[in-house]
Parts: C-alpha cells; sequence; structure tokens
C-alpha cells in the first residue's frame, strides 16, 4: 500500500524464485523442472535445494521470476523465470511453509492476495458451482425471495395503500354528508366504499339512522 509491502514481514523478497525451485524439484519431470535445476549452483555435498539451511540459501543464485497472474480456488501461480518463459504451477502447503517467515491456516489466502499486490499481478478467483439445484435454495433460506415475488409484493403494497388512502377519503365525505343530512350523497358515497373493501371500521347509513331520523 503506498509503495510500501505490508506482507514484508511474512514473504521473503525471493519468494517467488523459491517456490519455482521447490516446485521443479519436487516434479523434476514437470514442464522447465530440469532447466530451472541446471540455474541452481547449490554448496558441496547438497544435492537439493530442500535439503539447505537458511545460511546456505542465503548464498543460492536463484532464477528471476516475476508473477503474470495469481488465481484462486485453488491457488496457482503463472509466473515468468527470465530466459526460460512462462510456467504455470500450484505450490504445495509444504512449500509455502518452507519458504514463508510465518505461515498458518489463514495464511494461504494472504500470502496470495499479498504476492498479487507485491507484483501487481492481476488476480483470478474461481467460484465453486452450487452442489444444489436452485429450486433447492428456499430450503437453505426461508426467507428466500425472487425479484419476481419481491415486485409483486411491492405493487401490492402500493394498491393497497392507495385504496386505504382513498378510503380515508371517502371516509371523511360520507362523515360530513351525514352529518349535513344529504342521504342521496350519503348512499353514493356508501357504495363506492363498499367497492374498496368492507366498512366494518367506516361509518355507515345504518349505524347513523338514528342521526339522520332526528335531523330529518
Amino acid at each position: 500500500i503506498s509503495g510500501v509491502d505490508m506482507a514484508g514481514a511474512v514473504l521473503p523478497p525471493d519468494i517467488l524464485a523459491k517456490l519455482v525451485v521447490l516446485h521443479a524439484e519436487s516434479q523434476p519431470t514437470a514442464l522447465r523442472s530440469q532447466d530451472i535445476l541446471k540455474l541452481l549452483e547449490l554448496p558441496e555435498g547438497v544435492d537439493n535445494y530442500s535439503e539447505t539451511n537458511q545460511w546456505q540459501r542465503s548464498r543460492v543464485n536463484l532464477p528471476q521470476v516475476t508473477l503474470d497472474e495469481l488465481t484462486l480456488h485453488p491457488l496457482r501461480l503463472d509466473v515468468t523465470v527470465k530466459g526460460l518463459g512462462p510456467l504455470s504451477f500450484s505450490p504445495s502447503e509444504s512449500h509455502l511453509k518452507q519458504v514463508c517467515w510465518s505461515y498458518d491456516e489463514a495464511s494461504r489466502e494472504f500470502i496470495s492476495l499479498a504476492l498479487a499486490l507485491r507484483y501487481k499481478a492481476p488476480i483470478i478467483v474461481q467460484e465453486e458451482l452450487p452442489s444444489k439445484p436452485m429450486e433447492k435454495v428456499e430450503d437453505q433460506f426461508p426467507m428466500y425471495s425472487t425479484v419476481e415475488t419481491l415486485q409483486k409484493t411491492s405493487k401490492r403494497v402500493t394498491k393497497n395503500i392507495e385504496r386505504g388512502f382513498e378510503i380515508h377519503k371517502l371516509s371523511g365525505a360520507l362523515r360530513l354528508a351525514i352529518e349535513k343530512g344529504d342521504t342521496a350523497a350519503a348512499a353514493k358515497i356508501q357504495n363506492v366504499l363498499d367497492e374498496l373493501e368492507s366498512m366494518d371500521d367506516l361509518p355507515t347509513l345504518e349505524e347513523d339512522k338514528s342521526k339522520l331520523d332526528e335531523m330529518e
């Protein structure tokens, strides 16, 4: 971040080269493995880079390696070895533990991101396909709802709000007509209200019949 390698306390500066060498030693028949091993100048009496100690490794000339692309899940490194060309491989857990100064269960993802940031390489994340078909999603997520269902619910709520607002206005008009003794207007308003919804909570002509009789 801001030109500072935030993973410097965990990743050695030559981690890519070390991983490439360890990969070549563990898979000697793989592409470019023999050419990579020929570039090493190991101490006398040592046949493999993995057998060297930290003091010996600090004096081994490693190949120059750059990171071209990093893929997650599973982890795969696409690199370029100077003088040899591109190489793609998946570092093992044991190799990562060997080359990192600190390593735990959460380190694999952290190292992957740190490498990509250090070398400014693109990251590709491969997502696993769901093991269950979409029709079984409701079993795992009871609150799951499709966009179509949400849209229908939203429209229904909007209509209910609009109808409630209309009922509120008509209820006020009905009360006013009853108070003025306009039975004809009150009857018309009552018919409209009956069409909108049940009038249990609203004033009706029957409920206010006594009031109208008094006015007459």
